[in-house]
């Protein structure tokens, strides 16, 4: 677990912008495009990042409290589970941070041109998902000895879906250059950042799930048995469902 936390600590380092940066999402269909809209795409993208703002600082901060907190798993009257969690609030925390430095960039620059609903962003399988979650780690709050952790990570899922929730229903972002490329790039925006929220808060419980069910008494016979092979799969669900967007290909010509 130290080497997870430092590990994800050092990504940070090395890749501040790696929850902000929203090339990615557009990498794969960069390569069939020509010279030339690769550039336009590649000017939209610089224009939005520049014009939503979030510091670099923000994965420096995040990286210097998971590398302490990893360090806390030396000590061993603290339950290991327990840094894993602190962990998970501190993202949730920075990832609200990073949210309210997007919203406060809609409100100067959004476009309201349609009523935008949540579940095409979301999907009903990552909502159910997102349900599910949430449904398999609340028996941990049950059991004393990973309490703590499982209600600091519950609450830092809670606040990763409402994230989510905020961004699959924002409005229309756009800066006003290229409007018909900006509004197809917004959408392909929307959705990956709003699953790729609702991704990571999954995977947040999941880990607590798989690490800390066989902790549990054996009065918790079917839990221990099932919820880290259920969170699993549904987990599974979430990525592919994630992926997905990938596949998608801008409505633009």
């Amino acid at each position: 677990m130290a080497t997870a936390i430092t590990a994800w600590g050092l990504v940070s380092i090395i890749w501040p912008e790696c929850m902000t940066r929203i090339a990615g999402l557009f990498r794969l269909e960069a390569r069939g495009m020509t010279p030339a809209a690769q550039e336009r795409l590649c000017d939209i993208l610089a224009a939005r990042e520049k014009a939503e703002g979030v510091p670099r600082a923000y994965g420096y901060y995040f990286a210097a409290v998971t590398i302490a907190l990893a360090g806390l798993e030396s000590v061993h009257e603290i339950p290991y589970i327990v840094p894993y969690a602190l962990v998970c609030l501190a993202f949730a925390l920075l990832s609200t941070l990073a949210y309210f430095r997007f919203r406060r960039a809609t409100q100067r620059r959004a476009a309201p041109l349609v009523p935008r609903s949540p579940v095409a962003a979301l999907s009903p399988v990552m909502i159910l998902s997102l349900i599910c979650v949430f449904a398999l780690t609340l028996p941990l709050a049950f059991y004393p000895p990973v309490r703590l952790s499982a209600l600091i990570v519950i609450v830092a899922e809670l606040i990763l879906s409402v994230i989510a929730w905020r961004i699959a229903v924002a409005p229309a972002f756009l800066i006003g250059d290229d409007p018909q490329w900006e509004y197809a790039v917004d959408e392909r925006v929307r959705v990956g950042r709003a699953r790729g929220v609702a991704t990571l808060a999954s995977a947040l419980s999941m880990v607590l799930v798989v690490f800390a069910a066989p902790m549990l008494p054996a009065s918790y016979g079917l839990y221990v048995d099932w919820a880290p092979l259920t969170i699993s799969i549904v987990f599974l669900a979430t990525i592919l469902c994630n992926a997905s967007v990938l596949r998608q290909r801008m409505p633009v010509t």
